[in-house]
């Protein structure tokens, strides 16, 4: 074997590798994120009653945030220092190399999905022009009302299909080319004015990332919808609130539903999206209007329930997790029995006068940003090459896996082919093998370190792999 076809089959083996804690962190992340829904649940209908959305949303958003932190993940290494399939059973990983390719896929065709859309919206505006006069009057008297800091531009063109708020940086309110009302232009821009004042828009775009990433868990679908939903309603509160009609606002809104055909968009803030669902918003605007507004303790006190609560919800499921996983992982764990003749030999040694005949030093960098690194190197008879150094604290372990290929077919004996790492004392720790190796050391003295190679045969040969290191 060729040493670009070991350098090709370790850096497949180290990028699937990361693809599994990948997978890993998604796993624990996406149940800590269910944690948090159960609780949210029965608490957003009570807040609903109460008659303060703001809460509602505010939880919504810790509840998305859940799902791209990775709190539990953080937990289960904190017990044990591993991820939380590492040192699984063979069949437990032939599973989980099946769901993280699937994984993986879904999470590539989520994001191609995300990515069409945003074409289509940039087509749009690229078609698009800036808002004709009277428009741009009625909407910098909106910007007055509504509060506005900063100054949001409006669009119009024939391709948008509905009124809708755009971008996170540079927001935007895009205007189907109609003809409208003075009264419906208010609505209009008072209401994804709004949504570009609260921010919506970046909720949004975070909500489409941990859909790309949880793309296999329903809840997030669920949590996306209810998202939407929420700040409509909360948008149309804070409409209510500067425009004071609840039945001229919601007269207009229909008619303007009537002039323009429903559609859906992932990564923009509609007007509205189907009637259906519009008459649902109303009916709850309503009903939240009509309780009132609850008091600002009572409000505190919900948001510190629903936080104490999950947190200690995810701390139990944490540790129900880890106890079931090891619980399981030792009952399909077979003991095999190892054959008394050692395959690998491990020696350590102080190196005074070198076994080789000449050193060759490759200057390779080690570690500086990452903590996996591949090798290949030729080594011609009584021959060693040896890297630059790296740094190692005390606890960590450096792990070596090497594959060789001798010229000629040649192979070397136990004791010729060395490979291992060396301290600033020149103290070599080391494994021996014909061919392919894997060794672990655990470093005992924090200090520079170097990885060497020493070919003691008679034949050239070609060594390469991947050295890790990790507390």
């Amino acid at each position: 074997m060729s040493y670009q076809m070991i350098d090709v089959v370790f850096k497949v083996y180290i990028l699937f590798g990361i693809l599994q804690n990948i997978f890993s962190v998604v796993i624990l992340t996406s149940l800590t994120g269910c944690v948090f829904f159960i609780f949210w649940i029965p608490l957003s209908k009570r807040i609903e009653l109460e008659g303060n959305p703001k809460q509602a949303y505010f939880i919504l958003k810790v509840i998305i945030v859940a799902h791209l932190i990775p709190v539990m993940y953080l937990l289960v290494k904190r017990f044990d220092g591993y991820s939380i399939f590492d040192e699984t059973p063979n069949v437990f990983q032939i599973v989980l190399t099946i769901l993280t390719v699937v994984w993986t896929f879904g999470f590539i065709r989520q994001l191609k999905k995300y990515y069409q859309e945003h074409k289509k919206i940039k087509r749009i505006i690229a078609g698009c022009h800036i808002c004709r006069r009277d428009v741009a009057a009625i909407a910098h008297e909106c910007m007055k009302r509504a509060g506005c800091q900063r100054e949001i531009k409006i669009y119009q063109g024939d391709l948008i299909p509905v009124p809708m708020a755009y971008g996170v940086i540079n927001s935007m309110i895009l205007l189907p080319d109609a003809a409208y009302t003075k009264s419906q232009l208010e609505v209009i821009l008072l209401h994804e004015l709004e949504h570009c004042k609260h921010h919506d828009l970046f909720w949004i775009y975070l909500n489409n990332i941990a859909t790309c990433i949880h793309w296999f868990n329903p809840v997030v679908k669920v949590i996306g919808r209810q998202l939407d939903q929420w700040s409509e309603i909360y948008c149309d509160l804070y409409v209510l609130n500067i425009t004071s009609s609840i039945k001229r606002y919601y007269r207009e809104v229909i008619q303007i539903a009537a002039k323009f055909s429903s559609q859906r968009t992932s990564l923009a803030c509609a007007l509205f999206e189907d009637m259906t669902e519009l008459e649902s918003r109303m009916k709850r605007v309503i009903k939240i209007r009509k309780n009132g507004k609850c008091s600002l303790p009572i409000a505190i006190l919900y948001v510190v329930v629903f936080c104490l609560l999950s947190t200690a919800s995810v701390s139990a499921t944490t540790i129900g997790y880890y106890r079931g996983y090891k619980g399981m992982k030792d009952a399909m764990t077979e003991e095999v029995e190892m054959p008394t003749k050692k395959i690998v030999i491990l020696k350590e040694k102080v190196q005074e006068q070198p076994d080789v005949i000449q050193w060759d030093d490759t200057h390779t960098i080690l570690f500086k940003k990452k903590d996996v690194e591949t090798f290949g190197w030729t080594l011609k008879s009584r021959t060693g090459k040896i890297s630059d150094t790296f740094y190692v604290t005390k606890g960590e372990q450096i792990e070596l896996g090497v594959l060789t290929a001798q010229k000629d077919d040649h192979v070397a004996e136990i004791g010729q082919l060395r490979v291992g790492i060396m301290n600033e004392k020149g103290r070599q720790r080391y494994v021996t093998e014909k061919n392919d190796m894997d060794a672990e050391f655990t470093i005992k003295e924090s200090g520079n370190y170097r990885l060497f190679t020493e070919n003691l045969s008679k034949w050239t040969m070609q060594i390469g792999g991947f050295i890790t290191k990790e507390r």
